[in-house]
């Protein structure tokens, strides 16, 4: 009978098998050494040790929100001390959010940012930091971010992806024995923090660029040669707590602009871009003061 039935299914495809595997085995290995791993890294704790008394620089937060996600939001607003934010609700306004959400409906997300940065009329010394609605900080906070990153005067940073986090790229998962490093290329999401510098340089964002704005990075990396000064923060984390295309969005359309969006800034792919410039390790004295 199983001959018979090994004839009827034909040659057995390994390549699927062959695919699989390691993958699930590095799932696997992720899942029971990170979370030991993590606890003992210094890094975070030599982040705290060193820049813990400092004062850290003004930040204001915007984030635009989908009512089943605002207590991320919330919680996210509430953690960044003396701050101020704006929201833009996209269905129904969350009465946690109310009192600083400026407009509510459906929009391209880039545009809808770029409102509520100018409705909050940023001072001069002010950082931004902009949010989704599905991501929350593990290790770390804003506070410990904006510290970080104004110590290594990183003008677009972001937290480092916690083992747990859903990512698209493998490169902003965190790296261990590592405080931060300054890099060629930083993801335009779940979580970006924009500098005095990076505000001049940014913004507004592309308002013709859609969601999810994948490619958008190229532009930025491409400033590098105006000043701007990439990173990521691996001391402190993030979770983004859905998958990649969570929302929906066309996964052909959203290659296709990243494709046209690199060419436009003069690279060929997203490897090249992302490399690591500097290093700052727990047991290296610190860069400068």
């Amino acid at each position: 009978m199983l001959p018979r039935l090994a004839a009827r299914m034909g040659p057995v495809d390994m390549s699927l098998r062959d695919r699989t595997l390691p993958r699930l085995s590095r799932r696997i290995a992720r899942h029971v050494l990170q979370p030991a791993l993590e606890r003992l890294d210094p890094a975070p704790a030599t982040l705290a040790r060193r820049l813990g008394q400092t004062m850290p620089p003004p930040v204001a937060l915007v984030a635009v929100y989908r009512r089943r996600f605002a207590a991320h939001v919330a919680a996210l607003d509430a953690s960044v001390p003396g701050g101020r934010s704006a929201f833009w609700a996209l269905d129904e306004p969350d009465h946690r959010l109310a009192a600083a959400t400026v407009g509510r409906g459906p929009g391209e997300r880039l545009a809808l940012l770029n409102r509520l940065a100018a409705s909050l009329d940023l001072g001069e010394a002010e950082w931004l930091l902009v949010a989704d609605d599905d991501v929350r900080f593990k290790r770390g906070s804003p506070t410990e971010l904006a510290r970080a990153a104004a110590h290594w005067a990183l003008d677009l940073s972001q937290p480092a992806h916690a083992w747990d986090s859903h990512v698209s790229v493998r490169y902003t998962r965190r790296r261990m024995l590592t405080v931060a490093r300054r890099t060629g290329w930083v993801e335009q999401g779940p979580i970006l923090l924009l500098s005095p510098v990076a505000r001049r340089l940014v913004l507004p964002f592309p308002s013709g660029v859609r969601w999810p704005a994948w490619g958008i990075e190229a532009q930025w990396s491409r400033m590098e040669r105006e000043g701007l000064r990439l990173g990521i923060v691996d001391a402190v984390t993030m979770v983004h707590l859905q998958d990649v295309n969570a929302s929906g969005y066309s996964l052909d359309e959203a290659r296709r602009q990243r494709r046209e969006l690199l060419r436009g800034a003069g690279f060929s792919s997203e490897a090249e871009l992302r490399v690591d410039r500097e290093r700052w390790r727990p047991w290296a004295p610190p860069p400068r003061d």
